[in-house]
């Protein structure tokens, strides 16, 4: 094969890329650096600064009513006009008719499987039909963690005859550069952001996989038996109304801090400056924050379950996530264990060294390489 046929890439991350956003924005920025495969990623209006060759949807704003039929009519149709041989969809769907001769797509998770209960009835069975419509269909399939694989075959059996390609996600250079940084020189320019010192970090949204409850509960129950100065600092988007499992924990005392949303800029930072990232989520396919807080030089409390084992690579403090006594324990022992944190410290960034999104864009491109030469040279 002399020339790379046209693949088409999914890059419809939104304004504020965080999770399953940010993993398509650093995907597409890296790949597009590669001088010798023809990319071209289809994405919203505004990624026109970030991306040098787009397919741009301009009439498709962030939220749009008939996403789904842009998702299944309009994208086959993108691809057939610019001759695209391979469609890689980015976030766990792909378009109902085959949109190219060769089709992947990649899977964050299976919380829809795992979790049904955190889904509405309206929008779960669904979402649950296009992923496994989207499993079945694919010539290849990414997963974001080994843990993704393995639930993938468990819940469909049948998918254990399918090409399954674990491919993990990075952490960016703005958070291993923060871990250089002087904590009371971040301390002052964090002052600014009206954070607390000292503080316990978590990053993430409100959702019920996120744990926020048993993490709140576990946090004011160790604050009054342990004595601790610190706050906690939970960063994402607040909604109006509390979900239940945080609500039921009663009224807040303000050393349960809610940030709001922060610009990427000034997530490095905040890691940074946290004595602890506590991340007891019940369910992740990947969980950024964890390889984010030990890129940052910050210990990182995690679960025992779906991929956090993983991911953390034997440098975080493991703690079941259904166990608020233990979760108040582990969090006592990250914030007071010296040599423990010195040894996370150290073993969490080795950790975070070992992943980037540069690794994760070239092991994506490879795969582009493989399936392209596997269907057009023979």
């Amino acid at each position: 094969m002399k020339k790379m046929p046209t693949i088409l890439v999914d890059a419809r991350y939104k304004t504020n890329p965080r999770g399953g956003d940010r993993c398509r924005f650093e995907l597409a920025t890296h790949l597009q650096s590669r001088k010798n495969q023809d990319f071209t990623f289809l994405a919203y209006a505004h990624a026109r600064s970030d991306l040098q060759r787009c397919q741009i949807a301009p009439f498709l704003p962030e939220q749009h009513p008939q996403a789904d039929w842009f998702e299944h009519v309009v994208i086959p149709r993108l691809s057939k006009q610019i001759g695209a041989a391979i469609y890689h969809g980015t976030f766990n769907v792909l378009p109902l008719r085959r949109a190219a001769p060769i089709n992947i797509v990649t899977v964050h998770d299976m919380a829809l499987f795992a979790m049904p209960e955190a889904y509405s009835a309206r929008f779960g069975p669904f979402m649950r039909f296009l992923l496994r419509q989207s499993i079945r269909q694919a010539d290849a399939i990414i997963t974001v963690s080994s843990a993704t694989k393995d639930e993938i075959t468990r819940v469909f059996p049948w998918a254990k005859r399918k090409l399954i390609v674990p491919i993990l996600n990075g952490v960016g250079k703005e958070f291993l550069d923060a871990a250089h940084l002087e904590k009371a020189a971040v301390t002052t320019r964090l002052s600014s952001l009206g954070l607390p010192d000292p503080y316990i970090l978590f990053v993430g949204n409100l959702e019920r996989k996120k744990n926020l409850g048993r993490l709140i509960e576990a946090f004011l129950d160790g604050k009054s038996r342990f004595n601790w100065p610190h706050s906690l600092v939970i960063v994402g988007e607040k909604p109006p109304k509390l979900p239940p499992e945080i609500a039921q924990t009663g009224d807040l005392p303000p050393s349960v801090h809610f940030t709001g949303y922060l610009p990427d800029a000034d997530l490095p930072l905040v890691y940074r400056g946290a004595d602890l990232v506590a991340y007891p989520s019940l369910y992740e396919g990947f969980g950024l924050p964890v390889l984010e807080g030990m890129a940052a030089g910050t210990p990182v409390l995690t679960s025992t379950v779906s991929s956090l084992p993983e991911i953390a690579g034997g440098a975080a403090l493991l703690v079941d996530p259904f166990d608020v006594t233990a979760i108040a324990e582990a969090l006592n022992r990250a914030l007071s264990d010296i040599q423990w944190r010195r040894d996370a410290i150290e073993a969490g960034r080795e950790r975070a060294h070992e992943l980037s999104w540069a690794k994760n864009a070239d092991e994506t491109a490879k795969l582009y390489v493989q399936l392209a030469e596997e269907r057009f040279s023979k």
